[in-house]
């Protein structure tokens, strides 16, 4: 069974999955970095194009988590596989950066364990 750290490392990065593979990122690289008090994860990828809506995530990403969305939304994501909505990304991260430089776009989110 997977504790609950796990649970929310696997949704974050299958968010951030989802998007890269929606904007044609290729060579995808995904690392999570279990602290004691935090969970990271980093994913890059190679792409040929910048993503339209970069500031409008760094800006999602960067709103305060919320446990109530949190959980609702985590029941949705338990649910159904299909959900492909890089938006709940900021319903699971405290802080976090989206970077696109020379083809290489790069995520960078970190989850607090104790909030």
């Amino acid at each position: 069974m997977l504790d609950y750290d796990s649970i929310i490392s696997i949704k974050i990065s299958n968010s951030l999955l989802s998007y890269m593979f929606t904007n044609g990122v290729k060579d995808i690289t995904v690392r999570i970095v279990s602290k004691e008090d935090s969970i990271q994860v980093i994913a890059e990828g190679k792409t040929d194009r910048e993503p339209k809506d970069l500031d409008e995530l760094n800006k999602l990403i960067k709103k305060e988590r919320l446990g109530s969305v949190e959980d609702f939304y985590g029941n949705m994501l338990g649910i159904s596989d299909n959900v492909n909505d890089i938006g709940l990304l900021g319903s699971m991260v405290d802080d976090g950066l989206i970077v696109y430089d020379s083809g290489l776009l790069t995520f960078y989110a970190t989850r607090y364990k104790d909030k």
